[in-house]
């Protein structure tokens, strides 16, 4: 089940200046983990915050609601609150409360987006978060900025009934992945599939076709994922500084991914299942 499907549970991201209520939740991060609270070991709510300085900041805004529920998001929270928190992985979630999972990776994203553009990218000015819209917005000079999506594709190379997996050189214990990149200004997501491929193992491809697409909060992109065909020689030329290893699988010796949330492995196991 990946990261983006939580039926029946439901996300609005429409965004709408809400005044935080007490049952409200509030989204607060140390780095890649959840703060919640200690004595219950849930997400603080707002009134359980209320009278943390953090709340009142211009900076603490309205995120989206979860199953009808509103969402607030603390970009940036004090040492001391951090310490008398538990830290929680977000990805633990994903079993058990698969909304918050997706609620919480959106809300890393934007905490990105709203800690990077604190001042206007114009005039250098303090920004602040529009009232009418999900931007953030310069009083000097006018400049709106909206949130940074960036979109990454990620592309199965296939050959009949092997798939070419690829480890990387960069990820501590790196497991077996597909190859995979960020689009580059002017050219088509297609166009990047070719190019990462060829960059990232040697390999020209044809028969590029979209297959899912998911967003990815962790690292602010759009996932999109494709299944291309090897197109000619099948040797493999890594690019080292990029991977340590990449070598082509058959549907039985392929590794086993159980209950994937993201796309790479996502396809790896549609493949394996002979699904696709």
């Amino acid at each position: 089940m990946m990261i983006q499907e939580i039926a029946p549970h439901t996300l609005d991201n429409a965004y709408v200046p809400y005044a935080p209520q007490h049952a409200d939740l509030v989204l607060a991060f140390d780095k890649g983990e959840l703060l919640v609270n200690r004595e219950t070991g849930r997400p603080y709510t707002y009134e359980q915050v209320m009278d943390q300085p953090f709340t009142k900041e211009d900076s603490f805004v309205y995120l989206f609601a979860v199953d009808g529920r509103h969402c607030f998001l603390a970009p940036r929270v004090p040492a001391e609150f951090i310490a008398q928190s538990d830290h929680v992985n977000v990805r633990s979630y994903g079993k058990t409360e698969p909304e918050l999972q997706l609620a919480c990776a959106t809300a890393m994203h934007l905490r990105t987006w709203y800690n990077t553009h604190r001042f206007c990218g114009v005039c250098g000015k303090p920004m602040h978060p529009d009232e009418k819209e999900r931007a953030m917005k310069c009083d000097s000079c006018g400049h709106l900025a909206f949130p940074v999506i960036c979109p990454a594709i990620i592309v199965a190379i296939t050959d009949g009934d092997r798939i070419l997996l690829t480890r990387s050189a960069v990820r501590p214990n790196a497991i077996f992945s597909l190859v995979a990149g960020y689009t580059e200004i002017g050219e088509t997501l297609e166009q990047t599939a070719a190019r990462e491929a060829m960059e990232e193992v040697g390999l020209k491809i044809k028969n590029i076709r979209p297959y899912v697409n998911q967003p990815w909060g962790f690292s602010s992109s759009l996932m999109i994922g494709f299944f291309a065909d090897l197109d000619g020689d099948d040797t493999v030329h890594i690019q080292e500084e990029e991977l340590k290893e990449a070598k082509w699988f058959t549907r039985d010796t392929m590794p086993v991914n159980e209950a994937p949330i993201d796309i790479t492995h996502h396809m790896m196991e549609m493949f394996r299942q002979g699904k696709v």
